[in-house]
């Protein structure tokens, strides 16, 4: 009977052994840092109310956010598409604008945010320059907005188009 017991313990440390390899091998692999997840967009700890700042007029909800310490928060964004290259203009400019929302209303430091593409993971560094251009990009926005009129058309998609905040009163938009 002991020895039977001595077994079964031994399988059990053996099974808990493999299971903690194979889940440090997905997390290497998943291209995040290790680190609390403290929010999620997804099942996972999800939460409700997205981060806004009144100031900015700016509003968003990162796919993750980890906490690599009490003070140091990183906002995670995956995307699903192809995997280009370097990451998107547009792409950044969320994930920035994401560690910019975390900064102001949470009162967390971000020093860089991610990119996860399918097949690659970008670090996207966090920088007074970066801050600035986010700025102006939605201050340009925000005066398109006042204005009442789109930026120049720069695609070809009717699928795109038809998701642009301005579609509604676009003369150029594709139908």
């Amino acid at each position: 009977m002991p020895q039977t017991l001595w077994c079964l313990a031994g399988g059990l440390v053996l099974v808990g052994l493999v299971l903690w390899l194979w889940s440090g091998y997905r997390q290497r692999r998943s291209g995040l840092p290790s680190a609390r997840v403290m929010f999620s967009d997804g099942q996972w700890r999800p939460w409700n109310r997205p981060l806004y700042d009144a100031s900015l007029s700016l509003t968003g909800k990162p796919d993750y956010v980890v906490a690599l310490s009490e003070h140091v928060w990183i906002p995670v964004e995956v995307k699903s598409g192809r995997t280009p290259a370097e990451p998107y203009p547009g792409h950044v400019y969320q994930v920035l604008a994401y560690a910019l929302l975390i900064r102001r209303v949470l009162g967390k430091h971000v020093p860089f945010a991610i990119l996860r593409y399918p097949e690659s993971t970008f670090r996207i560094e966090v920088t007074p320059q970066r801050e600035a251009d986010l700025l102006a990009l939605l201050e340009r926005m925000r005066r398109y907005r006042r204005l009442g009129r789109p930026p120049g058309r720069s695609h070809a998609s009717a699928s795109r188009c038809a998701r642009c905040g301005f579609w509604a009163y676009c003369r150029y938009r594709l139908e």
